[in-house]
């Protein structure tokens, strides 16, 4: 062994480091054989020759490095890898599987009526299926092996009570094996959420008033922090002078009502097109556009959806804790130009996913921060204009939002 060492060039350590570091995971014995055998061989090809080879290895490999930046939301045992090393399969993972499986949802959403709680929990959980089949696909044969077609129909057919298996679908043994693992897991999380008793209390004269979003108090946050973890400060007393002073900022910031203001409204409030105000359909636009690669837009689409997903908890459990009227209701002068949602004002739910989304994005794709603020900033302004948020809910929603964003990119640092 000593000789073996002695004789190795910095070239060869560099490889066989990469391959036992960054591949090895994906690697099975026979592969880590062949590499190990190859290594002596190197010896005799010249300087030049080798430094392209190792440009190849990591130029073709570039795909293991953004896997390994990818933070697991469950835990798999050795025993799920092993019962993927003897399958193999022809397909491999795509975005375009993702656009076909966010169209097939899309229509489900619109053929069952999901309401926003039950359509982000059901993207949630499939957007995570599908980041979890890839790693745990790319960590036992090191490479994007099978179809995300088998694990993402089954996610949805569990959240879909009317629901139409696409006629395109590609499948395998491994495939299926690989969605077998990853659906137990999410099997089991949901079993957990659906087994709690917690419940919003809404007063008795309050519950025709504020009734949307209660399902949300069942929800287990992705991330270990309890949602009162990112509540915003708690807002004013009913009776504090402050609230007739945050009307008159609402009826000035609404005059005069532009055309770009109005525009503003309805696009933020889903009436300008569909999903115009949807933060999901607006990232995955922007990645699919820009050309990310597959395995960046898998990490990048789970890490918003689970924002989404742990801001909706803390907001709106914040809603119901503190109860803020909406400013129709203590001054029925003001002007609103949208439906009034069935909720408690304080925090705005749209300043918190925006602010959370622009926060999430700008730290991927930092050279668009400025695009990303700015969106987040006209939807957030955009419910003030329209009448139904104080200024105080813009500020607490954005604060509630940063925290959120704040907690969910720690996460994922975690290696």
């Amino acid at each position: 062994m000593g000789s073996f060492w002695q004789k190795r060039t910095v070239s060869d350590l560099i490889i066989f480091l990469y391959f036992g570091c960054v591949k090895a995971p994906g690697l099975n014995d026979h592969k880590r054989g062949c590499i190990v055998l190859i290594l002596p061989l190197l010896r005799r090809i010249n300087k030049r020759m080798k430094k392209v080879i190792i440009c190849l290895f990591f130029l073709c490999s570039l795909p293991s490095f953004l896997l390994a930046n990818y933070t697991p939301y469950f835990t798999y045992t050795p025993e799920d890898l092993h019962s993927l090393w003897d399958l193999r399969s022809n397909h491999t993972m795509s975005n375009e599987e993702l656009r076909k499986w966010d169209y097939i949802a899309c229509s489900a959403i619109d053929e069952n009526k999901l309401n926003f709680y039950d359509q982000t929990r059901m993207l949630t959980y499939l957007y995570v299926a599908q980041a979890e089949s890839a790693f745990l696909s790319y960590t036992a044969s090191g490479e994007l092996s099978g179809s995300l077609d088998p694990i993402s129909d089954q996610v949805l057919s569990l959240f879909l009570s009317n629901y139409s298996h696409p006629s395109l679908y590609q499948e395998d043994a491994y495939s299926q094996a690989l969605a077998k693992i990853v659906l137990t897991k999410i099997e089991e999380r949901i079993k957990k959420e659906n087994a709690l008793t917690f419940a919003y209390v809404v007063p008795k004269q309050d519950q025709i008033t504020f009734s949307a979003g209660l399902e949300s108090a069942k929800w287990i946050p992705w991330c270990a922090k309890p949602s009162i973890a990112y509540w915003p400060p708690p807002p004013p007393n009913s009776s504090d002078p402050v609230w007739k002073e945050q009307i008159l900022i609402i009826k000035n910031a609404q005059t005069p009502m532009t055309e770009e203001k109005k525009l503003a409204i309805y696009r933020w409030a889903g009436l300008a097109y569909p999903w115009s105000n949807d933060w999901r359909s607006i990232v995955n636009a922007y990645l699919f556009c820009h050309h990310i690669p597959l395995q960046k837009n898998l990490e990048i689409r789970s890490v918003v959806m689970i924002g989404l997903y742990d801001s909706v908890i803390a907001y709106v459990g914040c809603k119901y804790h503190y109860l803020v009227v909406r400013p129709q209701v203590y001054d029925p002068t003001v002007i609103y130009e949208i439906p009034v949602p069935k909720h408690p004002s304080y925090p705005s739910g749209h300043s918190t996913e925006s602010t959370l989304t622009a926060t999430i994005m700008s730290f991927y794709f930092p050279i668009d921060a400025e695009y990303w603020h700015h969106l987040a900033l006209q939807c957030c302004l955009s419910r003030i204009w329209a009448g139904i948020h104080y200024p105080l809910d813009d500020l607490g929603g954005r604060a509630c939002g940063r925290k959120v964003a704040q907690s969910v990119l720690e996460r994922c640092a975690q290696k």
